[in-house]
């Protein structure tokens, strides 16, 4: 949708008049101060948001401005301002001469802004854009194949019976034999399975 924002960036004020886009990262809308912008006819996304919520470690480094995100063993480093990323110990150019940048609406914290398709591309993780919603969509390609366990009940019978009880989002398969420890712990394994309790 049309915006008209007033940001903060570059140690200025700029009024912004582009566009402002939805943001679904493995099917959870994300809701940010600053919401995913086009600078350059790229879309930036808040970093933390969108990365952190697809499993990538993400560290900012205040005094050098350097970003660095970590996932699957893959190693990615930016800077703001600059068009030149590290992907491991490769150099590449980030297209169209966009660049990281720290921004900030009017009397909100700054947020860190990345091109959302090339640093979510670096990384191996999937982008798409809904155009009917204005949705901008990042996805772990794994993601779909992965259980999610979103609920459970456990009853204990007696001193021999314990029965779990799990409601996920797709039939289970692989589930290993309970195993009742030393340390009177009950425990099975549910491979490929995310945990989406409250």
């Amino acid at each position: 949708q049309a915006a008209t924002l007033m940001l903060q960036y570059d140690g200025e004020t700029h009024e912004y008049t582009g566009s402002t886009f939805g943001l679904l990262v493995n099917n959870k809308e994300i809701k940010t101060s600053v919401e995913p912008l086009i600078f350059n006819e790229y879309a930036l996304v808040p970093i933390r948001e969108v990365f952190e919520a697809v499993g990538a470690t993400v560290k900012y480094l205040d005094l050098s401005q350097q970003i660095f995100i970590e996932y699957n063993n893959i190693f990615l480093r930016l800077k703001i301002g600059s068009n030149i990323a590290y992907v491991d110990a490769d150099e590449y150019e980030i297209p169209g001469g966009v660049t990281p940048m720290l921004i900030g609406v009017e009397g909100s914290d700054a947020k860190t802004m990345v091109p959302v398709r090339f640093v979510s591309e670096s990384l191996g993780f999937l982008v798409d854009f809904d155009e009917e919603s204005g949705t901008i969509i990042v996805e772990d390609p794994e993601f779909n194949k992965k259980v999610t366990l979103i609920s459970y009940n456990c009853s204990v019978y007696d001193d021999l019976t314990v029965t779990m009880e799990l409601k996920t989002d797709k039939e289970l398969s692989g589930v290993s034999k309970p195993v009742y420890t030393d340390s009177n712990v009950l425990y099975f394994d549910v491979p490929n399975a995310i945990h989406n309790l409250n």
